[in-house]
This record gives structure tokens, C-alpha cells and sequence, in this order.
């Protein structure tokens, strides 16, 4: 996900709910399996990994 941040259109993209996001462009087309699934182990759900959103639970 990480290598998609450049592609987006605009150079301060929060990769939220932008025009032209890469990210959130990819995102939309997972699972909810993936989203919520922890795939590295380390207590943080694949989305909000790829968002960069950390939710405290």
C-alpha cells in the first residue's frame, strides 16, 4: 500500500476520501475478511495498517 501513496493525484492526499486516491482506490475493492483480518500479528487490522488509521480498542 505504501508504494500507492506516490501515485495518488494530489501530493498531500490523507488516503481518506480524496479524488484520484490510489490507496483508497485499492481499498475498496478488499474484502471485509481483509480489512478487519491481522495478517502480521501485531494487533492492528490490515486496514487500519494500510490507512494509517490506528484504532485503540
Amino acid at each position: 500500500m505504501r508504494a500507492l501513496m506516490g501515485e495518488c493525484k494530489f501530493n498531500n492526499c490523507q488516503h481518506i476520501n480524496e479524488p484520484k486516491c490510489a490507496t483508497s482506490q485499492v481499498l475498496s475493492s478488499t474484502t471485509t475478511a481483509w480489512r478487519t483480518a491481522d495478517c502480521d500479528g501485531d494487533g492492528v487490522t490490515n486496514y487500519d495498517e494500510a490507512t494509517g488509521t490506528m484504532v485503540i480498542h
